[in-house]
């Protein structure tokens, strides 16, 4: 994208003498044109695995390239602030589990807004945002939840070790 800005100056004493000066500006823009896609729109916590991806993305520019993308949830138990789960690389899918908000609608469900954040080599960025529903794991007694953590830990840490690392709910398509 380019701008062009132009000044000019005349001097009280001269009205007949002016001079003009034009600088044109390049900016760098945000990359555009894609989606963010996320299945399923719902299921249990640390249990479903989320698929999302940033497809289709471009930018203005073969200068701006390689693009880069992260991916993440806000953490609303603690002001909107974001849980990125996958530091910026280039591969435009990742799957996740994730963990469900304290506050639980009367479907038993929690709200958890995803992103999906793609930047070019410059640094503009643009996020993309979804809203999945997440059903808390069954918190009947603490002894349950624990039983159920330490189990889900077990799974994962044996699929580490066997799969050579990136297991735990953190693998790509």
């Amino acid at each position: 994208m380019s701008h062009t800005i132009e000044v000019r100056k005349a001097t009280a004493t001269d009205v007949d003498f002016k001079s003009t000066t034009s600088v044109a500006i390049t900016v760098n823009g945000p990359p555009f044109s894609g989606t963010f896609e996320v299945s399923p729109s719902e299921g249990l916590e640390l249990e479903t695995d989320f698929h999302m991806a940033l497809r289709k993305w471009t930018d203005d520019s073969i200068d701006d390239l390689p693009l880069v993308y992260s991916f993440g949830y806000l953490d609303t138990q603690r002001t909107s602030e974001s849980r990125v789960v996958r530091e910026s690389g280039q591969k435009e899918t990742f799957i996740t589990t994730l963990p469900a908000h304290k506050k639980v609608a009367a479907d038993g469900f929690s709200s958890v807004k995803v992103f999906g954040t793609v930047c070019d080599t410059f640094g503009a960025d643009h996020t993309e945002t979804f809203t999945v529903l997440v059903k808390p794991l069954d918190a009947s007694s603490t002894t349950k939840r624990t039983a159920t953590l330490q189990s889900l830990f077990s799974v994962a840490t044996r699929t580490t070790a066997t799969d050579g690392g990136g297991g735990g709910g953190e693998g790509d398509e």
